[in-house]
């Protein structure tokens, strides 16, 4: 086995238990839901580590003349990085108990 195939091999492995515990913490918050819009930001969040590692995986296969596929995967990426960031955001004020429209900050931060 020639190193390319061995890094294929292992990041291969990386990929399936990234999505396998990524589904597992999904699922669980899924049958338990009790606190809808931090829930639905979690999960957002969650997200995130399997489309990074299928599209880092993907940048690794030799797909030849196929730009448009990675363009795609990109902009998906791209797109679920921003509505992540601010889901983060959102859900860390809500902790924090920090409101945007009223400029409030509590003084642990401050």
């Amino acid at each position: 086995m020639n190193p390319g195939q061995l890094a294929l091999l292992r990041s291969t492995i990386c990929v399936v238990l990234t999505t396998h515990f990524s589904v597992q913490v999904m699922s669980k918050h899924l049958l338990c839901w009790k606190k809808a819009e931090e829930q639905k930001a979690i999960l957002l969040i969650v997200l995130k580590a399997p489309i990074y590692a299928v599209d880092s995986y993907a940048g690794l296969l030799d797909l030849r003349g196929r730009k448009a596929f990675f363009m795609f995967l990109e902009s998906i990426k791209e797109s679920c990085e921003e509505l992540e960031i601010a889901k983060f955001v959102a859900l860390l004020s809500g902790h924090l108990n920090i409101s945007s429209s009223k400029n409030i900050v509590p003084d642990e931060i401050g």
